[in-house]
């Protein structure tokens, strides 16, 4: 034990933003999420906002209110519709932005829209405004005024009351800052991935994670919140820890891989714990702490608790100390298997009390069990399946802490940034089914493993969102379901098993369409994308139509008279000619379709040899920078990459993680990384 206290360092605890965003007192297990994430999403990431935008926010939250048992939805419909957009007696955008003003230029006006816009996602969701001037501006938010109307009324009574301009900017700045402290634990849980800004400008995107929020329904949103919370790890490689001094042995600097997982497991021991526990022993609970210690010899000890909260207290850190953002922290844990008061014991999964008077206490034993047995089961399959990457993340992070405890520059890798985001941002297949059935199970209060055929198939219909994101038919869900079922009565877990798309083939030279034109290859590429924009999903499928147009288009604009053949677009030799007197060409998505989701589209695939294509997945990065760069220079299509990378800009199929794969290939460089998170293009 004196040991495990000796290794707590400063800053080294599960801490990841401290921001609360539950709202529990005044909706269910997560409304507010839902209800911010739609709001967010047609506020800030579409241009404007029109009847038919308003339309289908009605319609996003009457579909989610439906999902709710019947008990809940009176309460639901008034916290949803608090603003009722459903009539006309509510301020629209277009009328809130209407302005006398005349804009030097046009980053000037974008200025102006994104603060109209921060106070018209103000008063949709009817935040703010508790005391002050900030009281004074949500009322006149409410009174329907305009954007221009409320800065220049408010601007007003502030400067009366005696105070200067400073005391205006103040106050307009501070008004809507609750939306950038929420959006940070948004982009921390991975629903968000881009470049932040203050004044949430900037170039970034709904991940797959915050797409599915927007579809999801009360049951498929929990199971989202739970797999995000059991993904997370304690502190992530870009975690941001401050004001380290004088550390000493900052070498034993380490990680927890899953501490909402190893939380619960406690819970489940002690049947109860309470803040001071979680913030001075759970928390610092790491890779090479001995858990069985911390549950059997300090937790309830108070001789050796008081150890560990005297440890916390020497280091002089306020932050250390200070309980309200540790409580926090355990209220985003316990929130989706706690009731909310809205709830009306209606959330299956809750089993746990809020954090009431300092203390969480287990409701429902029998359940609680059967979840923390089912999640340390998922545990052992992460742990399997992301050791790589985990070892990856700690080793970055004891780095970066070395170097900030020494006052010395920190700087992240590009390669360990990237998959930390792939890693938070996207759905793992096996996690989200089993935590299907694990909700399932909760639903009938069955936790002997022993549900039958009818009941599993009849919850098809509750979770059709997430079983298209996953590939899962109807037919085939209670199927899978019992595997499930099976295997986690056996303490092992459920792979499920994604079917891989055929690579290659080699085409009938019958089926060689002549009349394949630049224009089809873009309709066909449009068709792609749309179909695919949803999710990026295990069940996410490569368009076989654009692939063999695209190779069409190749074999009619592209052979060599002389030769009867095609140049590599990389290595510029010629392709081999096979039976059936064809070219023998690959198409390799310059973004990975299937492991970065890169789009498909005839830009982002270039036509190469099998050596080329071998190459391009397995060489060294330094090679494939060699790649990369003949591939600019030698395709047929005479496209540039960063021609192609632009277009794809262009028309809004490059989202963030894309750039941040093309900045780790060194395809794009850390300037040219810079002006696409700008939201610009590269000058040709």
């Amino acid at each position: 034990m004196n040991n495990i206290i000796n290794n707590i360092l400063p800053g080294n605890y599960w801490l990841s933003k401290s921001m609360e965003f539950s709202k529990f007192n005044t909706s269910g297990s997560l409304w507010y999420l839902k209800k911010w994430f739609v709001f967010y999403h047609y506020v800030f990431l579409k241009a404007n906002i029109y009847d038919s935008d308003y339309a289908a926010i009605s319609q996003i939250f009457t579909d989610y209110i439906e999902s709710l048992p019947q008990k809940d939805k009176k309460e639901a419909y008034s916290f949803f519709f608090q603003i009722e957009i459903r009539k006309n007696k509510f301020l629209k955008f277009n009328d809130f932005i209407q302005t006398n003003l005349s804009f030097n230029d046009a980053q000037e006006e974008k200025r102006f829209i994104i603060a109209a816009k921060r106070f018209y996602f103000m008063y949709l969701m009817n935040l703010g405004g508790q005391s002050g001037y900030k009281l004074i501006i949500k009322n006149k938010l409410l009174e329907l005024k305009s954007y221009e109307t409320v800065v220049n009324e408010i601007s007003k009574i502030i400067l009366k009351d005696g105070h200067n301009n400073a005391k205006v900017i103040e106050q307009l700045s501070d008004f809507p800052a609750a939306i950038r402290n929420e959006r940070q634990i948004y982009f921390y849980y991975g629903f968000f991935h881009g470049r932040e800004s203050k004044d949430l400008s900037g170039f970034y995107n709904l991940t797959p994670i915050g797409k599915a929020t927007l579809k999801a329904n009360f049951a498929e949103l929990l199971i989202i919140w739970e797999h995000q919370k059991i993904k997370m790890i304690s502190q992530s490689p870009v975690a941001d820890i401050q004001n380290l001094i004088k550390v000493t042995r900052p070498e034993a600097f380490s990680i927890l891989n899953n501490p909402y997982i190893t939380l619960l497991k406690i819970i489940a021991e002690k049947k109860e714990i309470t803040d001071d526990q979680y913030q001075f022993i759970i928390s610092k609970i790491n890779n090479n702490t001995d858990q069985n210690i911390i549950i059997n010899q300090v937790l309830g000890d108070t001789k050796n608790e008081l150890k560990f909260k005297n440890k916390a207290i020497s280091f002089k850190r306020e932050r250390e100390t200070k309980t309200e953002d540790f409580d926090k922290e355990l209220k985003k844990f316990i929130l989706g298997i706690c009731e909310a008061p809205k709830d009306d014991n209606s959330n299956p999964l809750s089993c746990i009390s809020w954090l009431n008077n300092g203390e969480i206490k287990v409701l429902k034993e029998k359940q609680f069990v059967f979840i923390a047995n089912n999640y340390t089961i998922f545990s052992d399959y992460l742990k399997e399946k992301y050791s790589t990457q985990y070892t990856s993340f700690e080793n970055s992070l004891r780095i970066s802490y070395i170097n900030l405890s020494k006052n010395l520059p920190n700087i992240v890798n590009d390669e360990v940034k990237y998959e930390w985001y792939k890693y938070i941002i996207n759905f793992d297949a096996n996690i989200l089914i089993n935590l299907i059935y694990t909700y399932i199970a909760s639903v009938y209060k069955q936790f002997d493993y022993q549900i039958d055929n009818t009941k599993l198939k009849s919850e098809f219909e509750n979770f059709k969102t997430l079983a298209l994101l996953l590939g899962i038919k109807k037919k085939d869900f209670a199927k899978i379901l019992t595997d499930i079922q099976s295997e986690l009565n056996e303490g092992k877990f459920y792979k499920f098993e994604i079917n891989e798309d055929k690579y290659y083939q080699i085409i009938d030279a019958k089926k060689i369409q002549k009349d394949i034109n630049l224009s089809k290859l873009i309709d066909i590429s449009n068709k792609s994308t749309s179909e695919n924009n949803l999710f990026v999903s295990s069940n996410r499928t490569r368009n076989e139509n654009l692939i063999n147009y695209l190779r069409s288009y190749y074999f009619t604009n592209f052979i060599d008279s002389k030769e009867k053949t095609i140049k590599c677009d990389c290595c510029s030799d010629f392709a081999f000619i096979t039976y059936n007197d064809t070219p023998y060409i690959e198409f390799h998505h310059l973004i990975p379709f299937s492991t970065e989701f890169g789009p498909d589209h005839y830009l982002n695939l270039i036509g190469i040899c099998p050596n080329c294509h071998r190459q391009m997945h397995f060489a060294k990065p330094q090679n494939r920078a060699e790649l990369y760069n003949k591939t600019s220079v030698n395709n047929n299509m005479r496209l540039s990459l960063i021609h192609r990378i632009n277009e794809l800009f262009l028309v809004g199929l490059i989202e963030p993680i894309h750039l941040d794969f093309l900045k780790k290939e060194k395809i794009i460089t850390a300037e040219q990384y810079e002006i696409y998170m700008n939201n610009q293009i590269i000058a040709a």
